[in-house]
């Protein structure tokens, strides 16, 4: 039998044969016969819980703390399904300690589902080290299966075989110092009594108790339906747990668990990822409105934004901005200001020449009042500071291409968006302190030496 040898670190030999991949494939290709609907619906909650736990962890939000919380239970609740895919599939054998190495995580989830809600209700942003405290069951599991993770291939091998064969013994082999079975049913005591905790805060907050910052009701509503749906995946584990503890007592053999729990696992777990993709607003951490909700927060100032000939004033809109100020939350800000800085990065509007701020506001599709508020108050300049600053921006960074050459000065002032050299200098010494012949005589020093 040739073998293959990959050198993965220092004295680490990865090795393998065409044997060991054909059997991978072949035991993959049987699976064929005994693939069921509750896999197909697993599989598609793995696939976008991951996409949704890389946007959590590593897209830029408002709130950091609150968005890698989510991602981590996400995390986490695809490591316990991907694991049991691996065992119904059987290619836990290739992997064998991956079972017993992922025990303490699965004590992490409730804890991790929990501060998420609760920081969602309170608004926060770091975590404390008090909610370590959260983690001492994860880490007492690791103490506890010590004895496994030093045992060494046979014994993992020979315990994933026995549980393959018979789902009792998942509960009844020896791995740590406490009985197996004693995991299952301490992680089900914890989920429940966090669920009961995440509920008894949002129970709380929908009475109106504490002082605590006002949601959305779109984000009330998924705090609700990520406790509900997680709750319906612990009780149906508590079933199966039921069932197989009554076969332990009963002596009977149990080759697989009831499917309809299982089915009802998956449609929770998917359904959280589903909720998730269908509303981006709370993904990003943002606020979204009903066309109704939305048309009444700008009604009281809308027809008041014309003037003379329909157009759009940017001062009366800095006026409205400014007296209404407290009409705009923070949540509905940010969205704004994301999808504001989305527009100018992608589109770059600003290189349209005379535009107005009642044209701009049209093409980021962002109500005038409140664009004219953000510009005020986030950005703190008038709307044409502000496009002036971007058109300076974008000649800068064609000043590092040496393409511009073939412009003068005024040619790449009109290709950003200036529409007179004077109002171009101007707004060029604003931004720079400098003229645009002084700053490339400064930048041209600075390169040669």
């Amino acid at each position: 039998m040739i073998i293959y040898e990959i050198e993965c670190k220092p004295n680490v030999t990865l090795r393998f044969s065409l044997r060991s991949i054909f059997h991978i494939v072949l035991t993959a290709g049987k699976l064929r016969r005994m693939i069921k609907f509750y896999d197909i619906l697993l599989l598609g909650g793995l696939g976008g819980s991951l996409i949704i736990s890389s946007i959590l962890f590593f897209k830029k939000v408002s709130n950091p703390y609150l968005s890698k919380l989510l991602g981590a239970a996400l995390l986490l609740l695809s490591t316990y399904f991907l694991v049991y895919e691996l065992f119904v599939t059987r290619l836990i054998l290739q992997v064998p300690p991956l079972h017993g190495i992922c025990i303490p995580f699965y004590y992490l989830i409730p804890p991790i589902s929990f501060l998420y809600v609760k920081g969602k209700i309170r608004n926060d942003s770091k975590f404390k080290k008090s909610d370590l405290l959260h983690f001492v069951l994860a880490a007492f599991a690791v103490v506890d299966l010590m004895p496994f993770y030093l045992a060494g291939a046979t014994l993992w091998e020979g315990n994933i075989k026995a549980m393959l064969e018979d789902v009792r013994m998942a509960h009844l082999v020896k791995m740590g110092f406490l009985p197996s079975y004693s995991h299952f049913h301490l992680r089900l005591l914890q989920a429940f009594i966090y669920l009961g905790l995440q509920a008894g805060f949002l129970w709380k907050y929908a009475e109106g108790g504490g002082a605590y910052p006002k949601l959305g009701k779109p984000a009330f509503q998924w705090l609700v339906s990520f406790t509900v749906l997680l709750s319906l995946i612990y009780f149906n584990l508590l079933v199966l747990t039921v069932q197989v503890d009554a076969h332990i007592v009963a002596g009977r053999p149990l080759k697989e668990l009831d499917s309809l729990p299982i089915t009802l696992v998956s449609f929770s777990f998917l359904g959280i990822v589903l909720s998730l993709f269908y509303k981006p607003e709370i993904l990003y951490g943002l606020r979204s409105y009903t066309e109704q909700e939305f048309a009444a927060r700008i009604s009281a100032g809308s027809s008041q934004l014309m003037s003379g000939g329909g157009k759009v004033t940017e001062e009366k809109l800095t006026e409205l901005s400014e007296d209404g100020a407290a009409s705009f939350d923070e949540e509905t800000v940010r969205y704004y200001i994301a999808v504001l800085e989305q527009k100018i990065q992608n589109e770059e509007l600003f290189r349209e020449k005379r535009i107005n701020i009642g044209t701009f506001a049209a093409k980021v599709e962002i109500p005038p009042r409140i664009l004219s508020y953000i510009l005020n108050q986030h950005y703190q300049q008038r709307f044409t500071d502000f496009v002036n600053h971007h058109r300076v921006n974008y000649i800068l960074k064609r000043f590092s291409d040496d393409s511009w050459k073939g412009l003068t000065l005024e040619g790449l002032a009109s290709e950003a968006g200036f529409s007179s050299r004077s109002t171009f200098f101007a707004a060029f010494k604003k931004s720079t302190n400098a003229s645009p012949s002084e700053y490339l005589e400064k930048r041209k020093s600075f390169v040669s030496a």
